[in-house]
């Protein structure tokens, strides 16, 4: 049976049924775990083609900072760029500016 013959029962594009509680949701999407699946690949190509609008900067820090920075990203496994993203976003978010 295909996701669309089973969507005549309940529909998924924005009315599931009314659950009193998380449980009884629980119990249901067990029962229904192929439409689960189906609806998560359509979707998945959908999930990857929102992109941030970004700007490219120039940063000057200081030889050794950089070097602790390329250290640490080493051992952590990522790039040097992406750690430094991490810290800013975690700088701007500890101001309480949540929405970067």
């Amino acid at each position: 049976m295909k996701l669309n013959e089973r969507r005549s029962n309940v529909d998924l594009a924005g009315r599931m049924p009314k659950f009193k509680t998380e449980a009884e949701e629980a119990r249901w999407w067990d029962k229904h775990e192929d439409i689960a699946i189906d609806m998560l690949r359509d979707a998945w190509p959908e999930l990857f083609k929102v992109k941030v609008p970004t700007e490219a900067i120039s940063l000057r820090l200081p030889a050794a900072q950089l070097a602790a920075v390329r250290k640490y990203a080493y051992y952590s496994g990522v790039r040097y760029q992406t750690l430094l993203k991490r810290f800013i976003d975690i700088g701007v978010r500890s101001l309480g500016r949540t929405d970067s």
